[in-house]
């Protein structure tokens, strides 16, 4: 955590780091997406653009090729997982990190 802190910090005006999932127990992937769904359009009220405006943000898994090919798998993902929008939108963008729109 110090670490991404750190480079956060150093790097960036925009980027920042949230403890909340490496202070959990395993979590499904759709939950860790619900959260951060939660803390920044409920709690921050989404983000500002240009003009000042706070506006709602569409959050989404970006991953790789591996990632995509174990939702195929039985028994790997929920298929409540498999079918929850923001991983839906998984099978067209590929790169293993998380991203905001």
């Amino acid at each position: 955590m110090t670490m991404c802190n750190l480079a956060a910090e150093q790097t960036s005006s925009w980027l920042m780091v949230d403890p909340w999932e490496a202070f959990q127990s395993y979590q499904r992937t759709a939950v860790v997406l619900d959260h951060f769904e939660h803390e920044i359009n409920d709690k921050l009220g989404g983000v500002a653009t240009l003009e000042g405006e706070m506006r709602p943000v569409k959050i989404l898994l970006l991953a790789g090729s591996d990632l995509i090919a174990t939702m195929s798998e039985p028994g790997v993902w929920s298929e409540t997982d498999v079918g929850f929008p923001p991983l839906m939108s998984v099978l067209v963008i590929t790169v293993a990190t998380l991203f905001v729109l």
